[in-house]
């Protein structure tokens, strides 16, 4: 399989009109290559529409959903997928084939910074609201929906939860009849969740450039710092080694060998002991009230699971290297995530924002792949948790704290630093020769150690000699 390393997380509107000519997921090779009635290229030269800033009108998207038995949700998503495209290539000039090759972030390594399009497209939302409400109008007139559908608790759950990004035969689970009737607090909790997304959206760009960081830098120094990890690694084991070998019961190098080992698994058992999955601390009253706890831990599950599902070869061939890498790589990901300890309510917005653009990643890779998707509701709209309060105070002060945890996680990757020493060849070539000279400097550490422990051990063997000669 031919994989990417950095993933896009978005499925453009193109390659769902010609899956549903087929009903099977495609490889892109394929999607380009076919030619039908209903060809990607007939229905973009079609559609276009003088001074509408999409690829398609509204009635045509809403006569394409009916035809394929789409259902309204769907056809909802159609309409929120097409003003995104729209939109990027407004603003951006962007194609969607550029959306599939990049993602829905931009990232400038020159200026040190990554923008959210979602967000960008959020934070211009208004521009294309009364389009997607016109287009809404022409669904619920087609598919003859008589109940009366809160619009805009619709609107803000699909895009707070980016259900657009996906493949829109996966959305097939989902009902417009759900958002009948809502009472007010129902209501403003879509609101406020789709609030809250922007503010998570306008920082995880920043998330997403420290992980890009992150990987072009590992790639391009990857055999020098798996080295330097390892040295570092037996340089700390000879470090206490020397300091039981300094232990007076210790006596011959047997002994410290056992010592050292009885070490080993006391630590390993210490650390089994210690470690929980998904831990949580309550939240507090303001945040969300009394079922914000539960309604966490439950998003978070189902969001792990559904990335869990979609990984199955990570489980079924795991020695296999050369299979999945990627999506063994994403996998890893998703469980460091999952299993991080959540320390404040904020902890827990920002995993479930990147655990979703995981799921993207993974949902797409096997769709632009021909794998077998297994598509999960992680949105909790239909499990069985009551859905919590989010208070307009929570989402300001979110927002001041998601600003800090970004520039210390920034400073604690030291983002800035590797930047410099994968844009700047001058940087890079003095920074691989530092590495070089550091990863010698830890075998001299090492030799050096060894040196002492086995001086250690001589000494004390010696000593017991003589004693048991003049005994």
């Amino acid at each position: 399989m031919n994989e990417k390393k950095i993933l896009s997380d978005y499925y453009p509107l193109q390659y769902d009109i010609s899956d549903w000519n087929i009903m099977k997921p495609m490889s892109r090779e394929e999607v380009r290559g076919h030619r039908d009635e209903h060809s990607i290229e007939e229905f973009l030269e079609k559609a276009s529409t003088e001074g509408m800033p999409c690829a398609m009108n509204a009635v045509e998207l809403v006569q394409l959903a009916l035809q394929n038995k789409l259902n309204a949700f769907q056809g909802m998503v159609l309409l929120i997928k097409n003003a995104f495209e729209g939109h990027v290539n407004l603003t951006h000039d962007m194609n969607p084939e550029n959306l599939l090759d990049q993602g829905t972030y931009l990232v400038d390594l020159n200026q040190d910074n990554s923008q959210s399009l979602v967000f960008d497209f959020f934070s211009q939302f208004d521009l294309y609201y009364k389009g997607i409400k016109a287009g809404w109008d022409q669904l619920i007139s087609k598919y003859e929906i008589k109940q009366d559908i809160s619009f805009d608790s619709l609107l803000h759950f699909i895009l707070a939860n980016q259900l657009f990004k996906f493949p829109v035969s996966f959305l097939e689970i989902y009902d417009v009849t759900a958002f009948t009737d809502l009472p007010e607090n129902q209501r403003d909790y879509f609101l406020r969740q789709y609030q809250l997304g922007m503010v998570m959206l306008e920082n995880l760009g920043n998330y997403h450039l420290i992980r890009t960081v992150n990987t072009i830098y590992n790639e391009r120094f990857r055999e020098l710092i798996l080295k330097i990890r390892s040295k570092e690694e037996v340089l700390s084991q000879l470090d206490t080694k020397l300091m039981m070998a300094n232990d007076p019961e210790v006596q011959s190098e047997r002994e410290l060998e056992k010592k050292y080992f009885d070490f080993l698994v006391a630590t390993r058992i210490k650390m089994g002991l210690s470690w929980s999955p998904a831990r949580i601390i309550p939240f507090c009253t303001d945040a969300g009230g009394r079922n914000s706890q539960q309604f966490a831990i439950y998003r978070l599950k189902q969001l792990y699971r559904a990335i869990s599902k979609n990984c199955r070869e990570a489980h079924t061939d795991p020695g296999n290297d050369e299979g999945y890498p990627v999506l063994k790589e994403l996998f890893i990901d998703a469980s460091r995530i999952y299993n991080e300890i959540r320390s404040n309510e904020y902890d827990y917005f920002i995993h479930y924002y990147m655990l979703i653009n995981i799921l993207n990643q993974v949902v797409l890779l096997r769709q632009c792949n021909t794998l077998t998707v297994s598509f999960i509701d992680y949105t909790g709209l239909q499990g069985q948790q009551p859905l919590p309060e989010i208070s307009k105070e929570f989402i300001n002060r979110t927002k001041s704290q998601i600003e800090d945890m970004v520039i210390c996680r920034k400073s604690y990757e030291n983002t800035s630093f590797k930047i410099k020493n994968i844009c700047d060849e001058e940087l890079a070539l003095l920074h691989y020769e530092f590495l070089v000279k550091h990863s010698k400097y830890l075998d001299e550490q090492i030799k050096d150690l060894l040196n002492q422990i086995n001086a250690c051990i001589s000494s004390k063997s010696e000593k017991n000699e003589k004693r048991s000669n003049i005994k």
